[in-house]
């Protein structure tokens, strides 16, 4: 098309003849019923003008077969055009997986620009030709467009919001790019330019100039900085969900003004993309993981729209050992609170089965691994015992507790000030916090604890009393 019609832009992307040809498509069938209407009109105006003898008198009668031409004959028009232009659409949408991301943020009136490794850029985008590249922007202030017309690419640049798009270059040169939004006073010179190299001189480029850290690097600095790692740390699940894995899984959340765990939470499903983890970090209260208390507090104002950016991209590098997310979708049981590294208070476990979460495959709950340490007797959440006497319900007096009797197991404590101890990982086990005083759980000695038993009793959590010893000494 550019040979016919030399005046016009090259057309320097692989999305460019696509475009170009819903373009000419849509211009052809315009001028097709151009042409045909005023040729009725001119042909109408002659006959009938005035001073011809022609009947004037308006006929009446019933012209179905006409009807259903001039109705079907568009609609099939329309349905073609809407065709062929989604198929296009859908191709200027989906990124190849190959595709180099490159971060965009539009501002008051300058464009932003940082490759992965570090190299960022102002008002201009070098990218290697032949290869796909992929745009991930998003607004500081109001609402921009970025524009590249040699590529036929526009999409625009909006505060809060990610928007994507994507192209391969296909053309070595230097090409504008323009803010295609109205922006304020200096809207008329925000613009830039994109520089279309060859391979080997773009890798030569990248290694020099304006070279920082990785955007990942970056972000995960940004992550230590602001005290991130206190709560979402890599086994972390007790005061927040581990983020290991989480981008683009689905996730649990719970719906504003919700503070009670419920079935029908699961429900609420939302993806981890860039949309909710931007608001997951500058609106918490937005939407807060299932099972967890809204205590994340906004940083909407202490990180920009780069900073976010960058720790986007860091949490995109976090992977578990298996590859998958925890707290994703898969395997996702509406009824378990699950616990990762420790267990407390809020992760007791499934209020209709009686397990108890955060224990290996054996029993033993001291390494902390997101598997069920089985408490088999059911219970209620909302009774794991008594905080006045520190009291554990649901065992028999000999300590096994999978017989799920309503009676008092023998791990008793006194005083309201009492705990249940905390998870001695060289002891494997629940150990005792306070050495036989009370207010703890009252052991034989310093050197007991609670350990699972692994064959007898399935997934039950057995005391271990030596030989000869009452239970009720502990």
């Amino acid at each position: 098309m550019a040979q016919l019609f030399p005046w016009l832009l090259p057309q320097a992307s692989s999305v460019a003849p696509g475009i170009d040809f819903v373009y000419w498509l849509i211009t052809a069938v315009c001028f097709a019923f151009f042409v045909g209407v005023s040729f009725f009109l001119c042909f109408f105006i002659i006959r009938y003008r005035q001073g011809t003898k022609v009947s004037r008198v308006l006929p009446h009668h019933e012209g179905i077969a006409l009807e259903m031409i001039w109705t079907i004959i568009p609609l099939i028009i329309a349905l073609g055009l809407f065709l062929v232009s989604t198929l296009v659409y859908f191709q200027t949408v989906r990124a190849p997986k190959d595709a180099t991301e490159i971060f965009v943020v539009g501002k008051q009136w300058m464009w932003k620009i940082q490759h992965p490794n570090g190299r960022w850029e102002m008002n201009e985008i070098h990218v290697p030709v032949g290869h796909p590249v992929k745009l991930t922007m998003i607004s500081e202030d109001v609402i921009h467009d970025f524009g590249m017309p040699a590529f036929r690419l526009n999409m625009d640049v909006v505060p809060g919001k990610y928007t994507q798009t994507w192209f391969t270059p296909t053309r070595v040169g230097r090409y504008h790019i323009f803010c295609a939004q109205y922006c304020g006073t200096n809207h008329a010179i925000m613009g830039g330019y994109v520089t279309v190299m060859e391979p080997g001189q773009f890798e030569k480029w990248m290694q020099t100039g304006n070279v920082r850290s990785t955007t990942a690097s970056e972000g995960e600095r940004l992550f230590r900085d602001n005290g991130c790692t206190g709560c979402h740390g890599p086994n972390s699940n007790v005061r927040a969900p581990s983020l290991n894995g989480v981008f683009g899984k689905y996730r649990p959340v719970q719906v504003p003004g919700d503070r009670a765990w419920s079935k029908e939470m699961a429900a609420t499903m939302v993806k981890a993309d860039y949309r909710y983890l931007h608001d997951a970090i500058w609106t918490p209260a937005k939407e807060v993981a299932a099972g967890y208390k809204p205590i994340m507090p906004s940083f909407a104002g202490r990180l920009n729209e780069e900073e976010v950016l960058q720790i986007i991209d860091y949490i995109k590098t976090l992977q578990t050992s298996n590859g998958t997310s925890n707290g994703s979708a898969e395997g996702y049981d509406p009824g378990k609170v699950q616990n990762n590294n420790a267990i407390g208070l809020s992760d007791i476990g499934d209020a209709r089965t009686g397990k108890l979460y955060g224990g290996s495959p054996t029993g033993d709950m001291s390494n902390g691994l997101d598997r069920e340490a089985t408490l088999t007797a059911p219970f209620e959440i909302g009774k794991p015992g008594d905080a006045a006497t520190g009291k554990l319900y649901g065992g028999s007096p000999t300590g096994d507790m999978a017989n799920g009797r309503d009676r008092e197991s023998i791990f008793r404590g006194g005083g309201a000030a009492s705990s249940l101890g905390t998870t001695d990982r060289s002891a494997g086990g629940l150990r005792n916090q306070n050495q036989g005083k009370r207010g703890g759980l009252n052991v034989y000695n310093s050197d007991s604890y609670i350990k699972s038993q692994t064959k007898d009793i399935t997934g039950g959590l057995k005391s271990q009393v030596p030989a000869g010893a009452s239970s009720d000494q502990y």
